[in-house]
């Protein structure tokens, strides 16, 4: 500590107003020099290195410090500097964002690392710098910072809410040809950029210009002129009268006319159209449940999705998901049903072409039509056959209800017959068939004809005093029953059913 002392009041006198060195150096160095060398060597021994003179980390000047006094120092100054706020400027984002300090983001010292890497001053250093009166240049060290523990994200939250919000690709269908309108601009935050200028500003304390580029178009121009023609179509007619259930379409189908799909993205119907409630537009109508006509919200959407699978498979393309329901259906035929209810079961399809394609949908006035809006290939068309059909009638159950006039029966539930049907999608290419893909067994288990009757005598007619006696209805044979719209899945087949799957 003698040495240490000696040498720092040495390199004190010899800064003081540039004084000659002869002086200092005799000062500084003339009792140790008395003392020998052997005493000299003693000297080296206890003598610890010093942060060499002129050295600066940021604005805190450490030269001729101990380690533990220069991490005090340093330690101080980065206290002050963490906690300047840095203002952060655009003007593409729609609303300020927040100045944030480097302990809002952060950004964190290292003081080990930082020290370690600061240049030291021996006692033979020390030694040439006093006797040959060097002025030591003054150096200046960047602190070792670094990120840490997600300090960015809510900033990154903050920007990500403030980008302009784009405006996608629209497609449509005005009755005669494709409509194209290309998608907006959007930006996104050059992150590698924005941590950089963060870092700069925190020892600058400058402003920060956040920066963005835009961002890679979801659908470019260039995809977006090749769906320009109707490759597939399907329509299928339903009634007005039925206020509930065909709004419950109008609605569905609104909410997927203009959807695009790229090359390889898969559409799901429950997935887009989310669960069916009265918030998301749905009314009370007609479902099937388990072979028995019900009611519930959405009813009816089971003939949106079964008119879109309609014209997937007349698009040739690749079916992912299909059901059909437990009854059969009055709009298509047997085999070409797609029954759907939240959260399952589901219709989900790919966009197997190498182009990208849009679903047209239109719906009012008793129809709704599906086309799939892309590049046809003239040379390909497709064709749906069937086989295999198979039919069962289902028993009739009679249920005793003594609410009902003696004698007096009331049909509770059509039921309907069981069928199964085998269907493939055919392939044609210049008339010759190219491929021939099974699309799966449907079995319609049906359901027993439900009726409730009172089966007891009525009383004596007093004027003919006569006794009228109630003859119970003939048993009738179990017939397929026309539903009156889009009916759920059954769920004792293995699929429940769920919110949403209509008549």
């Amino acid at each position: 500590m003698i040495v240490n002392n000696i040498v720092r009041l040495g390199a004190k006198r010899l800064a003081k107003k540039q004084r000659k060195n002869v002086p200092a150096i005799i000062w500084v160095f003339g009792g140790v020099i008395g003392l020998g060398a052997a005493a000299l060597l003693v000297a080296e021994s206890q003598y610890k290195p010093l942060v060499s003179p002129g050295t600066k980390v940021g604005e805190a000047s450490i030269g001729l410090l101990t380690d533990l006094e220069a991490e005090s120092k340093v330690s101080a100054w980065w206290e002050g500097v963490a906690t300047r706020k840095i203002p952060l400027e655009s003007d593409t984002l729609t609303s300020k964002v927040s100045p944030a300090s480097a302990r809002d983001l952060g950004i964190e010292i290292d003081l080990q690392q930082t020290m370690a890497k600061l240049p030291r001053e021996d006692f033979w250093a020390m030694g040439r710098r006093v006797v040959f009166g060097e002025v030591p240049s003054p150096r200046r060290f960047a602190p070792v910072v670094a990120y840490r523990n997600g300090g960015l994200a809510s900033l990154r939250s903050q920007i990500a809410a403030a980008l302009p919000k784009p405006s996608p690709a629209k497609v449509s269908w005005d009755g005669k040809a494709v409509r194209t309108v290309p998608e907006s601009v959007s930006y996104e935050v050059d992150d590698q950029s924005l941590k950089q200028r963060l870092m700069d500003a925190v020892f600058t304390g400058d402003s920060v210009q956040v920066p963005l580029r835009s961002a890679k178009p979801r659908v470019s121009n260039e995809d977006l002129a090749k769906i320009k023609e109707v490759v597939a179509s399907y329509t299928t007619n339903y009634s007005e009268g039925n206020v509930n259930r065909a709004s419950n379409i109008r609605v569905a189908a609104s909410k997927i006319d203009g959807v695009i799909l790229m090359p390889g993205e898969s559409f799901s119907f429950n997935g887009h159209l989310g669960r069916r409630t009265e918030e998301n537009g749905f009314k009370l109508a007609g479902v099937y449940v388990s072979g028995r006509h019900d009611f519930d919200i959405g009813g009816g959407i089971c003939q949106v999705s079964t008119t879109l699978y309609n014209a997937v498979l007349y698009a040739n393309l690749k079916v992912k998901t299909r059901f059909n329901h437990s009854l059969p259906v009055a709009y298509v035929p047997l085999g070409r049903d797609a029954t759907v209810s939240y959260p399952a079961p589901d219709f989900a399809f790919e966009n197997s072409f190498s182009t990208p394609i849009a679903l047209s949908a239109q719906a009012g006035r008793g129809s709704i039509t599906f086309r799939i809006l892309g590049t046809k290939d003239p040379s390909v068309k497709v064709e749906i056959v069937t086989g295999g059909r198979s039919s069962w009638g289902n028993p009739v159950r009679y249920i005793e209800d003594s609410s009902l006039p003696p004698g007096k029966q009331v049909v509770q539930e059509p039921g309907g017959a069981g069928h199964r049907i085998s269907s493939y999608r055919v392939v044609m290419r210049d008339g010759q068939e190219v491929a021939r893909e099974s699309l799966g067994t449907s079995t319609y288990g049906g359901g027993p004809r439900v009726i409730r009757i009172n089966r007891s005598k009525p009383k004596a007619d007093a004027n003919a005093n006569a006794v009228a006696t109630a003859k119970p209805a003939a048993k009738p044979a179990a017939t397929p029953t026309t539903p009156v719209g889009n009916p759920e899945y059954d769920p004792a087949s293995g699929r429940a059913p769920g919110n949403g799957a209509g008549l």
